[in-house]
């Protein structure tokens, strides 16, 4: 696989461009996974939903029980500003694939807080 594949427990990733400040992913959760609950500090994310149902959980003050709640299907969109804690959950039973454009101060792996609930 090429060095801009990453397997995780929850899926796969793959980096389709980056530019330092900007990068552009694709992300495919399996069924029934989701990707840990977190933030990031120095960059914003925009996800356009390409396949299959997701349920996108957002903080935007992060006091605790202030999740807002979201299902999104192919082509919708949210946007995810820097240092809101955050969550996407494939709620379908097909892979949930996401096109992740990070735009920011820096746009690396380096760059994320998580939180176990």
């Amino acid at each position: 696989m090429s060095k801009d594949y990453e397997e995780r427990i929850w899926g796969h990733f793959t980096v389709l461009h980056d530019a330092g400040n900007v990068k552009v992913k694709e992300l495919v959760v399996k069924p029934s996974h989701c990707l840990s609950y977190q933030k990031h500090s120095k960059r914003s994310e925009f996800w356009v939903i390409q396949s299959g149902v997701a349920r996108v959980v957002k903080n935007y003050s992060g006091a605790k029980d202030n999740d807002h709640t979201t299902i999104l299907q192919a082509g919708e969109t949210v946007s995810i500003p820097v240092g809101n804690w955050h969550q996407v959950v494939n709620i379908g039973k097909e892979p949930l694939v996401i096109i992740e454009t990070q735009y920011g101060e820096a746009c690396d792996e380096d760059d994320i807080e998580r939180q176990f609930q």
